[in-house]
């Protein structure tokens, strides 16, 4: 288990059941997993303190095969780790 920040794990942002059904691999490169973990200390773990509770990562990196198989645009900000939902 990678932990990103004291809240988020690296898990939480490479989970996604559309890449289990079609067996494909959504493992970040560490230059990748550099950036996820930068946004949660500048963005995520700043909000999720304010916030006071948990932040749902609903989609957060995706390779370019799982980001094209679920209609990602070709520059989608997921396949560098710089943008979740």
């Amino acid at each position: 288990m990678i932990q990103l920040t004291r809240h988020f794990r690296l898990s939480e942002f490479t989970r996604s059941r559309t890449a289990d059904a079609h067996g494909i691999d959504n493992t970040p490169t560490l230059t990748i997993v550099s950036s996820l973990q930068h946004l949660c200390q500048q963005v995520l773990e700043p909000l999720r303190l304010w916030a006071g509770q948990p932040i749902i990562i609903n989609s957060g990196y995706r390779c370019p095969e799982l980001n094209r198989l679920v209609g990602g645009v070709s520059n989608s900000q997921h396949q560098s780790g710089d943008a979740d939902d």
